[in-house]
């Protein structure tokens, strides 16, 4: 329904077709789904693993953070060796989300936080072809996302375009996985140090470390 080559009109915006393997796509979502899942807004659900954030407060809890899971790591992998300029990305956070196209599943327009969040996002399109729709004032602009694609967010796409998942781009089921790295200005904040130390002591763990070109 959709073509990967439909032109990204937005300035920060860059879409990876086949990012991703039919036989990875398949051996991900199978370990997705055996990870359990918790129900999510809008008909959506979810899987959240990384730290608890309240942003209205500002404030950020690691104690119960759950750790990624190997497949998640292998992906990371993935996204690093797709486009080489990832490879200083330190994932700290990533969120599986389910749609369904019989729940009506979208989510709506809005701009990830920046206060905790950096300046590049990347997600991952699993199992079905889909768009995400950009608004920025007046203008809005319709973005192919092939499934096993992978979508890379920054500088002006990130911060200046609210972006949606409209219920009539999802056809049948669709999973992405978004991975998210620290604000830059967060790690100068010292009421937050002991977070962000843990924070980036367990990307580093689970191996979110630049690429190693060979």
């Amino acid at each position: 329904r959709f073509s990967a080559d439909v032109p990204v009109a937005v300035n920060g915006l860059e879409v990876h077709p086949d990012a991703v393997t039919q036989d990875t796509e398949a051996a991900l979502v199978r370990a997705i789904d055996a990870h359990g899942w918790k129900d999510s807004q809008s008909g959506r659900r979810k899987q959240d693993f990384g730290p608890k954030v309240n942003f209205k407060r500002r404030k950020i809890a690691v104690q119960e953070m759950l750790s990624f899971p190997v497949h998640l790591h292998q992906l990371a992998q993935i996204m690093c060796q797709t486009d080489s300029s990832l490879g200083d990305f330190l994932a700290v956070e990533a969120a599986c989300l389910e749609y369904v196209e019989e729940r009506g599943s979208s989510i709506d327009f809005h701009t990830d936080d920046s206060w905790v969040w950096g300046d590049r996002i990347v997600i991952f399109s699993l199992l079905s072809d889909s768009a995400m729709c950009f608004r920025n004032g007046p203008r809005t602009v319709r973005v192919a996302l092939p499934r096993r694609s992978m979508l890379v967010m920054r500088g002006p796409a990130r911060h200046d375009w609210q972006h949606a998942l409209l219920r009539e781009d999802i056809h049948g089921r669709r999973i992405s996985v978004t991975f998210r790295e620290l604000a830059a200005s967060l790690l100068g904040e010292p009421q937050h140090a002991n977070a962000v130390r843990c924070l980036l002591a367990s990307a580093l763990q689970v191996g979110f470390s630049p690429c190693v070109r060979r």
